[in-house]
């Protein structure tokens, strides 16, 4: 039996849907303060249920639309997000995602517009693909082989030199170029890949191997051999304040 398919969401959808997901948070609140741990944990259970069924019986996803043999994109409601001046966009996304950029193609080449209706580039179209990553969280844009890594600041954090963008552990993410490794902190800051191996725990400082010597990171992101000196690993933001 096919799945039919779901209603698209309108404007007013997206006001219950608010709603839902304020009472979800103000269930969840009370876990802290309640007093019957067993009230507040079926009244979050309830809150939960609520909102997972209303989100999973519509449709939210943005959509392509074509004008004059362009494309564009809105979201549920028919805001526009990004105006039809483009050959292609690659990836849509649901209204809550996170996503403020889209990747499109202008000239046969790809780059990154805003998500704002305006058109306006932040990465231009000069390459071969692009592409958003939820699982790294990163537009990674593919040039020659190699792929640059743009934040969601719209920040280009590494140049057109990585081969492979591993999965993140809590704030630190692992890229191997040319076959050494190098980290990215919290998506924002770089430690070059000069190393033959880097292992990552969580709650524990990350270990790497530089020229044949194993050690850790200080806190300019430099190699120590000292484990007092390490101070780059796998950290809860919590933690580390």
């Amino acid at each position: 039996m096919e799945m039919m398919d779901l209603p698209k969401a309108t404007a007013e959808n997206i006001k219950v849907y608010d709603e839902l997901e304020a009472k979800l948070n103000a269930a969840a609140a009370l876990m802290d303060t309640e007093s019957d741990y067993e009230k507040a944990t079926k009244n979050l259970d309830d809150a939960l249920s609520e909102f997972m069924n209303y989100r999973n019986s519509y449709d939210w996803l943005d959509y392509t639309f074509a004008e004059n043999g362009l494309t564009g994109l809105k979201d549920v409601t028919g805001k526009v997000l990004v105006p039809p001046i483009f050959e292609e966009i690659e990836q849509t996304y649901e209204y809550f995602d996170d996503v403020p950029f889209t990747a499109v193609m202008k000239d046969g080449k790809w780059g990154l517009v805003k998500n704002d209706g305006t058109g306006t580039m932040i990465i231009d179209p000069i390459y071969d693909y692009a592409v958003y990553g939820d699982r790294t969280g990163f537009y990674a844009l593919e040039k020659d082989g190699k792929f640059a890594l743009v934040n969601k600041k719209g920040e280009m954090v590494v140049p057109c030199m990585v081969d492979k963008v591993y999965e993140p552990e809590v704030n630190l993410s692992i890229i191997e170029s040319n076959g050494k490794f190098g980290i990215i902190i919290n998506h924002e800051k770089l430690i070059d890949p000069v190393f033959d191996h880097i292992e990552v725990e969580y709650d524990e400082p990350c270990r790497v191997v530089y020229q044949g010597k194993s050690g850790y990171l200080d806190a300019d992101g430099k190699f120590t051999e000292k484990k007092e000196d390490a101070a780059i690993g796998a950290f809860d933001k919590e933690e580390e304040a």
